[in-house]
């Protein structure tokens, strides 16, 4: 999507088009998601003259347009200021993370995450899944694609997996830093699970030790698969579907000193293995943000960098077992793009 909302297209890995597909309309705050099948994308909006209602625009891969909208959850902690929808990613087929947050005064930092399920309609907060919880005030949390488990953070400062069938704790950190994931992020990031909910990767430091961050897998019984140690903090955390890889980021330094500089390096966990490899070391002049994005067939990875001396945006597709990079210049002359994820269809213009 145009970093200015103002237009969604399609790039075509087969004839290496950029085609435009859908316009959104001039008035309104635009946000969009693209589901897990990648058949479907869903675009949300607000007009500024309706505080109260979240506009949803649901685009099919072959240009079929369905609207619907829902009312803004209340939310008594603010009363009522909350005003606007952020989301952040997609649970599963049927439910999107977000936040419920207050646009016009943004430095207040008042905001409570939510799951919205876009087939019933149906808003979802922390306390609706489980109200015996005693998360901490504006701590986010991560939960597993099946519903049944969660992570978030404890009003003691701990890091809790908890089981919501059996309705206990089944794995607690207690040196948490708040950092690792962060908590001030409505999922937990970098927090991420498989697809089928039964295991957790997740990025980790300690109070102690704030310089040695690590990455902790866990399986859905709160055992630990692998906890790695990494000089710099790791970014961008991906699984893939098939849960033999886990992809993520890093800076490493260039020299024998901090001073001689850091580049950022792409690698890949084998799971099984717990084998960590190198995929690339990019150039000085790029920095990544954002995540990385499996392709369906798991053979690639795509995420977007920043060229730091044009401050323009590339989106990066690697083979995984070839050193190669494919840079896109998905941008023009006036902004850049969000790279807003990977389908293996094809997709047509909207319809009026």
């Amino acid at each position: 999507m145009k970093r200015d909302t103002s237009e969604i297209l399609a790039f075509n890995g087969e004839t290496h088009e950029l085609k435009s597909i859908y316009r959104p309309p001039s008035e309104g705050f635009y946000d969009a998601s693209l589901s897990q099948d990648g058949k479907t994308l869903v675009i949300f909006y607000q007009k500024p003259s309706d505080k109260n209602t979240l506009f949803i625009i649901i685009l099919s891969n072959r240009g079929i347009v369905e609207t619907k909208n829902i009312p803004l959850p209340i939310w008594e902690q603010i009363q009522g200021k909350a005003n606007a929808w952020l989301s952040g990613g997609w649970v599963n087929n049927n439910y999107l993370q977000g936040i419920l947050y207050d646009r016009e005064n943004p430095e207040d930092k008042l905001w409570e995450p939510w799951l919205l399920n876009l087939e019933q309609l149906e808003w979802k907060s922390l306390s609706n899944i489980n109200n015996t919880l005693d998360p901490v005030e504006n701590s986010g949390f991560s939960i597993s694609p099946d519903l049944t488990r969660v992570l978030y953070v404890n009003k003691q400062y701990q890091l809790v997996l908890h089981d919501l069938i059996q309705n206990e704790a089944i794995w607690t950190y207690s040196d948490y830093d708040g950092l690792n994931p962060f908590v001030h992020s409505p999922g937990l990031a970098d927090a991420t699970w498989s697809e089928d909910g039964k295991m957790l990767a997740t990025t980790i430091s300690n109070n102690a030790n704030q310089n040695q961050p690590s990455i902790l897998i866990l399986d859905q019984s709160g055992k630990i698969l692998h906890l790695m140690d990494f000089g710099t903090g790791q970014l961008g955390l991906s699984l893939s579907n098939n849960k033999k890889f886990l992809s993520f980021w890093g800076n490493q330094s260039t020299g024998l000193t901090t001073a001689s500089g850091w580049r950022p390096v792409i690698r890949v966990m084998e799971i099984s293995a717990g084998l960590v490899r190198d995929l690339c070391m990019l150039s000085e002049n790029l920095a990544p943000w954002g995540g990385i994005i499996w392709s369906p067939d798991q053979q690639f990875l795509a995420y977007t960098v920043q060229d730091i001396n044009t401050k323009r945006d590339e989106l990066i597709i690697q083979k995984l077992n070839d050193p190669q990079l494919r840079i896109l210049h998905l941008y023009d002359e006036s902004q850049n793009f969000d790279f807003l994820g990977w389908s293996k269809e094809h997709w047509d213009k909207a319809g009026p």
